[in-house]
């Protein structure tokens, strides 16, 4: 192995604020740490990638993806946009940890549920936990700055893959039940109140159900998806709400969701998409 390969090796493993010093120790060192060493270091770190199709098509038109800046956002965030699930690595269905406070990329509010391992009431096969209402009504709310997560601007805006939201939910066994989950789009600086209802509707998704009492009700996944949307998206918010219809006490824990997954999705044939003329995007969030 060469030197070259051996520092490459090295540098893989060392502290990404560290590795912003590396570069400034010498010419060699500044040479090794290039767009091929990041997207090394994406991989090491567990971070997926765009497919290159999607990189190419970007470079036609005169963007260059930045490798870069995705680790760095990325990691801060603790999100992984490209994968399978971009909150994969943040706790939306456990009890909030510190360390995920002040996320700049993923705001999430909680009203009157319950942590549950193991889901209580629920008897058939499922998750090894999940939320739960409590007192016949619960809440959460998930709010995702795509940006912040690592987004590049010209892929939300010019590619616009498909995005993809959805969770799994069971009521309570002994207890009728209601559930609502509902996704929206937000352009940067938008207002709810001034948003026409027909552009409204095509960025807002919602799914409902009503469950009566049942021996056994088998978890269920649900999803939303999101296609044909404007340019200048960038924010998407997720709320789960669930509801006890029974007179049942008040310790009640009743309709059950987890396993909440975002993931976006690029069609085989890739179309390049002109800016609309009403979105008023933002650029990308400058890497230090």
């Amino acid at each position: 192995m060469t030197p070259d390969l051996v520092w490459r090796e090295v540098f893989l493993r060392v502290d990404l604020q560290d590795l912003g010093r590396v570069v400034q120790v010498c010419q060699q060192f500044h040479s090794l740490i290039d767009e091929t060493f990041w997207k090394r270091r994406c991989h090491f770190d567990g971070i997926d990638l765009p497919p290159a199709r999607v990189v190419a098509v970007g470079e036609q038109n005169g963007h260059r993806f930045d490798y870069r800046r995705l680790l760095a956002i990325a990691s801060a965030s603790h999100t992984n946009p490209y994968g399978k699930n971009i909150i994969g690595r943040i706790p939306v269905n456990q009890p909030q940890h510190p360390d995920f406070n002040g996320n700049p990329a993923c705001y999430i509010y909680v009203s009157r549920l319950l942590y549950e391992e193991p889901p209580v009431g629920c008897f058939a096969p499922g998750p090894s936990h999940c939320l739960a209402a409590h007192c016949h009504w619960g809440l959460r709310r998930i709010r995702l700055e795509l940006l912040e997560c690592g987004f590049e601007d010209w892929i939300l805006d010019h590619v616009r893959p498909k995005i993809v939201v959805g969770e799994r939910h069971a009521p309570r066994n002994d207890a009728s039940a209601t559930y609502d989950f509902t996704a929206e789009l937000r352009i940067a600086g938008e207002v709810a109140p001034r948003i026409p209802d027909m552009i409204k509707q095509e960025r807002h998704k919602r799914f409902s159900a009503e469950y009566e009492k049942r021996s056994e009700q088998p978890w269920t996944t649900e999803c939303v998806e999101f296609e044909g949307y404007t340019s200048g998206i960038r924010y998407l918010t997720v709320k789960s709400e669930g509801s006890t219809l029974s007179d049942e006490p008040e310790d009640c824990r009743g309709m059950k969701f987890t396993d909440t997954f975002i993931r976006v999705e690029f069609p085989a044939e890739l179309k390049w998409h002109e800016m609309d003329a009403t979105s008023r995007p933002s650029c990308n969030v400058p890497v230090m």
